[in-house]
């Protein structure tokens, strides 16, 4: 059997691989790639100054520069706007309980995270909503942001549980510890994983160890520092400014704008130069009196000296004006800074009309697409935002429990369940809102939304919504009006639309 199988193979030996494959003019070293050679970091010493002087770098550009500070408070308030609230979603069949237990609990929660919310911030300045606009604006800015858990005794707090986001510059190596392969940028390393911080004390110059405080990353299940970053490369530890690939473009257009202005400074101040026959006649017109050793004033000519603008000079014998261009800037410069920008858009993976709000020349489908493609990115940055507040609402949730303030039996063995939440932001908001409501009612007609969805999709919470109408309804009928709902056509200025529309109850009777 083994032999007449061997002979339906002629080949006994499997055949040499074939050389088939196509040269990558990338990997060539010649013509304008002969000297191009990509530094590498060999240290992580050498990654961490560069990191840091990227922050540096960008804080500058964001404290000076439009260009930067305008994208990062823009993208902040896409992502977070007030605050991401987490609205519960218990599966009240995977714990044993009725819905009625489920949803007593899930009103018990959000209680407690509305208790919370204000007194989030251990400094008592700002509230939860506040804390992840910081949060995200540090993502963006400086590429991570770091969250220290404390839990603050004060009684005036509900619940002790109480946040405070750190500069990312605090955390660092300290110079007496550049050896120890376990601390890598700041962040000690055990089975891959975090196990520890080092974070600068405030007011210390020096960088030895004994000016830091060592912070474990946890202790059990609870987490001590939640460090939120952009991760790009698989092995990644901490997290680079968004605004890294651009920081090159960005600094030389800010350098160009200050140039272009102080030509346009000095072309503004153009002053008229007339030329006389008699040089002695002109010589007190450019002149000015500097005082001596004893106390006189001696007149001292002057051919440069600051003018105001309009001024009318009068040259000596001999000069020539020569008059200043004026045409300034030039037609190249409103698409020069353009391209620059749209470069940074580029970077920050925003279409150019979204993250610097420039319509000029853009059409209506244009904009809608550019809004809808920017939606993905926030969407995105979004999901990565509310996965790590989890970590927190898990926390809050927790001491919650303990207070007594919800019943759940197996709390710990299944907590994965009991804290589980939707997260809702402000809505995307539409060009169109009136098609974007009726595609809301379509996709409800026809079950593919619920009007949960619908609702929370626009920042709402359906139960408040639905509470709210009930309570309405019984007012309009107790004042003796009528809860009818008009037909939206009508309200909408399309009167003879809405005439011409079948009557549902008539088409019934035929």
């Amino acid at each position: 059997m083994g032999n007449a199988i061997t002979n339906l193979f002629p080949h006994k030996k499997p055949l040499a691989p074939g050389h088939y494959s196509i040269q990558k003019k990338g990997g060539q070293n010649k013509g304008s790639l002969a000297n191009w050679r990509p530094g590498q970091y060999f240290t992580r010493g050498q990654e961490a100054r560069d990191r840091e002087a990227i922050v540096e770098r960008v804080m500058d550009l964001a404290a000076n520069d439009a260009n930067v500070a305008g994208p990062i408070a823009s993208i902040a308030t896409a992502v977070v706007g007030p605050g991401l609230v987490p609205n519960p979603s218990i599966d009240h069949e995977l714990l044993g309980i009725t819905r009625d237990e489920a949803r007593l609990i899930q009103k018990q929660q959000k209680a407690a995270f509305d208790a919370w919310t204000p007194y989030a911030d251990l400094t008592g300045r700002l509230d939860f909503g506040a804390l992840q606009f910081l949060a995200q604006r540090n993502l963006v800015q400086h590429g991570e942001t770091f969250i220290l858990m404390h839990m603050d005794a004060d009684p005036i707090r509900p619940y002790s549980l109480a946040l405070n986001i750190i500069h990312p510059l605090r955390v660092k190596t300290p110079t007496d510890l550049y050896n120890d392969d376990s601390i890598k940028d700041g962040i000690e390393i055990k089975n891959s994983k975090p196990s520890a911080y080092w974070i600068k004390k405030a007011g210390t110059t020096s960088d030895v160890s004994i000016n830091f405080v060592r912070i474990p990353a946890r202790i059990g299940h609870r987490h001590l520092v939640l460090h939120i970053f952009n991760q790009d490369d698989a092995e990644q530890i901490r997290g680079v400014s968004h605004f890294a690939p651009a920081i090159k473009q960005l600094r030389d257009l800010s350098d160009f704008v200050d140039a272009e202005l102080v030509s346009n400074v000095v072309t503004a101040a153009f002053a008229l130069f007339i030329e006389t026959p008699n040089p002695d006649a002109a010589l007190g017109y450019n002149t000015y009196a500097e005082p001596t050793a004893n106390g006189n004033g001696d007149a001292v000519d002057e051919s440069i000296q600051e003018v105001s603008p309009g001024s009318v000079l009068y040259g000596q014998k001999g000069q020539r004006p020569h008059s200043i261009d004026t045409n300034r800037p030039s037609g190249a410069f409103d698409p020069f800074v353009k391209a620059i920008l749209k470069a940074v858009s580029v970077s920050l993976n925003i279409p150019y009309p979204v993250l610097y709000k420039d319509i000029d020349g853009v059409s209506f489908a244009g904009f809608r697409s550019a809004m809808l493609e920017a939606w993905r990115t926030y969407s995105y940055m979004r999901s990565q935002l509310a996965a790590q507040l989890s970590k927190i609402y898990t926390m809050l949730l927790e001491e919650s429990y303990l207070r007594g303030d919800f019943k759940a039996p197996d709390f710990y063995s299944k907590k994965h369940i009991y804290t589980k939440a939707d997260w809702r932001g402000p809505p995307k908001g539409d060009i169109e809102p009136i098609k974007a409501v009726k595609a809301d009612l379509m996709a409800i007609a026809g079950n593919i939304k619920t009007r949960e969805q619908a609702i929370a999709e626009r920042g709402g919470n359906y139960r408040a919504v639905f509470e709210k109408l009930e309570e309405e309804i019984q007012v309009l009928k107790e004042k003796g009006l009528t809860t009818e709902v008009t037909d939206p056509e009508r309200n909408l200025g399309n009167k003879k639309e809405a005439d011409e529309k079948p009557d549902k109850d008539v088409d019934d009777d035929k």
